[in-house]
């Protein structure tokens, strides 16, 4: 049985920590696709049917979904801190949904990715504090 805890305190912080995790790491990958792509080209590296410019926008792309994951992993657990006891399985399923897929681009350096699914979990099992 989960133990009754009035303030949502660990989840706040770790899928916060999680989704910000996410956003550094996704921006990290976008600014890492177009230097790629433009090394690549500057260079004169050349891969038989495949352009840098591709290469590049392929890693750029992995860096928006990690940012985007990091976004609503972050207004999930918002909208749990604003409202403890109103929806937090819901917003709890929606942090854990997508820090799971956040591991398909910019996952937060693995760290946030594992974060977020901790929090999430937390807040699908968490049962607040009934009034004495």
């Amino acid at each position: 049985m989960a133990e009754e805890i009035e303030s949502p305190t660990t989840i706040l912080v770790l899928s916060h920590l999680g989704g910000i995790l996410m956003v550094i790491s996704g921006i990290s990958s976008l600014f890492m696709g177009a230097l790629f792509g433009s090394m690549m080209g500057m260079m004169g590296i050349q891969i038989p049917g495949i352009t840098p410019a591709f290469i590049g926008s392929m890693i750029a792309a992995t860096g928006i979904w990690g940012i985007i994951c990091g976004i609503l992993v972050i207004a999930g657990a918002w909208k749990i801190g604003s409202d403890p006891a109103g929806s937090h399985k819901n917003w709890g399923m929606i942090i854990l949904i997508f820090s799971v897929l956040s591991f398909f681009g910019g996952s937060g350096f693995l760290v946030g990715g594992i974060l977020g699914i901790v929090g999430g979990y937390l807040a699908i099992t968490w049962t607040p504090a009934t009034p004495a």
